[in-house]
């Protein structure tokens, strides 16, 4: 399936493996990095990224700041999904920890028996605490429903943007 596809391929373009989330990540993550390669992006990127990601003195006394202006706060975002948008609320804590999650409103027409899981309270739970951003390979994704999942994970990102 991947033949044909123009990098970055991304995970709502392909199957996921069903019950395999974190292996057809990798598969993804190995080819961003072949295509990164190929472009010339120095393959020092990724760490300068992760060390960006470490707090520094002055980023770790700002954070918390940010981190209790989310306390009990409810966010919102939208994300498209395969056939709908999918809306998801996420309450968060002090440090922002999900304290609480919905998936859905009005407008949630994502196809039953598959995308229509997410509302399902065995899928939501799964999130409750969880620090945002989650990843993809945090959470168990809805088989054959990558696309629906792929729009909670970006809507959950789209939060901790908010808050960060």
């Amino acid at each position: 399936q991947f033949i044909g596809k123009t990098v970055p391929v991304k995970m709502e373009e392909i199957d996921a493996l069903t019950g395999a989330t974190i292996t057809t990540t990798a598969v993804i993550t190995a080819i961003q990095e072949i295509a990164d390669t190929v472009n010339g992006t120095p393959a020092e990127e990724p760490a300068a990224e992760e060390a960006a990601e470490a707090p520094a003195a002055e980023e770790a006394a700002a954070e918390p700041a940010a981190e209790e202006a989310a306390a009990g706060t409810t966010y919102e975002a939208t994300a498209q999904g395969f056939a709908s948008p999918v809306k998801v609320s996420l309450t968060l804590d002090e440090k922002g920890t999900i304290t609480a999650i919905t998936i859905g409103d009005e407008n949630f027409a994502e196809t039953l028996g598959l995308g229509a899981r997410a509302l399902e309270e065995s899928f939501q739970s799964q999130f409750i605490g969880k620090t945002v951003p989650v990843k993809m390979e945090e959470i168990d994704a809805l088989t054959a429903a990558t696309i629906t999942t792929t729009a909670v994970i970006t809507a959950i990102q789209e939060i901790a943007d908010q808050i960060h």
